[in-house]
C-alpha cells in the first residue's frame, strides 16, 4: 500500500467516524471521534499532504454580544487545520472545556455566531 493509497482509507474511516461521532448524544462516541479527527490532522500533517487533501488554517473567533448586564468583545478561539471551517470548529471545541457551549448545526458558541477571521466577528458588537 502506498501513501495515497493509505490516505484514501484513513480520510474515509476517519471522515465517517467524525461525523456519526459527532451525530450521536453517546459522550464517549464523540470523544473518541474528536480523538481520531485530531489523529488525522496529525497523520497529515506529518506525511506533509495536508496541501493534497485541501487542508488550510482556520482561524476560530466568535463575536461580540450584548445582554442584561453584561457584554464582551469578539473572542479569538484559536487557529485549526481543516478542510471546512465546521470541522475546524468541530475539533476546536471538542477539545475544549466548553464543548458543551458550541452547537454545530448553528454554529455557534455561547449563542454567539463563528467566523473565520477577525473583522467578521467585531462587525456585530465590537
Amino acid at each position: 500500500m502506498d501513501k495515497d493509497e493509505a490516505r484514501l482509507i484513513i480520510e474515509d474511516v476517519l471522515d465517517t467516524l467524525v461525523e456519526v461521532g459527532n451525530g450521536v448524544s453517546d459522550e464517549m462516541l464523540h470523544e473518541a471521534a474528536g480523538k481520531l479527527f485530531r489523529f488525522r490532522n496529525e497523520f497529515l500533517w506529518k506525511l506533509d499532504i495536508y496541501k493534497e487533501v485541501k487542508m488550510q488554517e482556520f482561524e476560530i473567533w466568535s463575536e461580540g454580544y450584548v445582554v442584561t448586564g453584561d457584554e464582551g468583545q469578539a473572542h479569538y478561539h484559536g487557529t485549526v487545520l481543516a478542510e471546512t471551517f465546521k470541522k475546524a470548529c468541530i475539533f476546536l471545541f471538542d477539545n475544549d472545556e466548553h464543548k458543551k457551549f458550541f452547537d454545530p448545526e448553528r454554529m455557534t458558541h455561547w449563542g454567539c455566531r463563528l467566523f473565520d477571521n477577525e473583522a467578521d466577528a467585531r462587525k456585530a458588537f465590537g
